[in-house]
């Protein structure tokens, strides 16, 4: 209903081309996908934050229960920070963005971003300032939620340029696989913290915790280092990486649009 006759076109044009049998198979899609140092720059920065986050949000009742003392209802209020500042902080990052007009800037600042607001929850224990630290992370954060779509766009219209044909799905799914990598990374390295820091498992309390571990302070260090000082090393090796090798810079991202323009696609 809302589409254009020349969107319709390009779409009966690119169902042609799949019946002429020219699918890439899987091993080639992803020789293609492995091959395209943007894209696997980008993703690396996609799984930075995926990652953090997941960590941050899977050390939340961790972070309340046993670091903090409180009641694990106390969680959505602090979870709650973090979207917030995350929803509040769009406007602000609309406007960077315009002023900016550089998608690679912008994924920049904000992977630097959650870097530097990921450090102060490591060192908080109440439960308001810890609030306030989350409501200042999702600002970072908000900035990621909002240049990722973008810049995931200019990805694959650069694609697009060196094979001459769209592959969104292509690229998507390899993304997708990114969001599920991040969560079996969160999985791992709570396996791996909990063990060496003396954590007990299944413990109701910070005073139960407290008398059954062996190491109290080390198990509560071990809380804060995967809920917020991984994270943090995580968001900033991954943004320097993507610094580092993502090249669409403004001008070759409209120089890409051109060209798609005279492809027709």
């Amino acid at each position: 209903i809302f589409e254009d006759k020349k969107t319709r076109d390009r779409y009966r044009q690119r169902l042609h081309e799949n019946r002429d049998g020219t699918d890439q198979s899987l091993w080639e899609s992803i020789k293609t996908v492995v091959s395209d140092r943007i894209f696997v720059s980008k993703v690396t920065l996609f799984f930075g934050y995926q990652a953090g986050v997941a960590l941050l949000a899977a050390s939340a009742p961790y972070m309340i229960n046993y670091v903090l003392g409180r009641e694990s209802s106390a969680t959505s209020i602090v979870m709650g920070g973090m979207l917030g500042g995350a929803l509040i902080s769009i406007p602000l990052w609309v406007k960077v963005s315009h002023r900016l007009n550089d998608n690679r800037k912008l994924s920049i600042l904000g992977g630097f971003a959650m870097a530097v607001t990921f450090l102060p929850m490591a060192f908080l224990n109440e439960l308001y300032p810890m609030v306030a630290a989350l409501f200042i992370f999702g600002i970072g954060l908000g900035a990621q939620w909002f240049s990722d779509p973008v810049t995931m766009g200019d990805v694959i219209d650069n694609a697009a340029v060196k094979t001459g044909r769209r592959q969104e799905a292509i690229y998507f799914a390899y993304q997708t696989f990114f969001i599920r990598f991040g969560s079996t990374f969160q999985a791992a390295v709570f396996a791996v913290v909990h063990p060496l820091t003396g954590f007990i498992e299944g413990v109701k309390s910070r005073e139960e915790l407290m008398a059954k571990s062996p190491s109290f302070d080390l198990a509560i260090w071990g809380i804060r280092l995967h809920a917020a000082l991984i994270p943090a090393i995580l968001a900033l090796v991954c943004t320097l990486i993507f610094w580092r090798y993502y090249s669409l810079t403004p001008e070759k991202v409209e120089e890409n649009k051109k060209k798609l323009a005279e492809m027709g696609l």
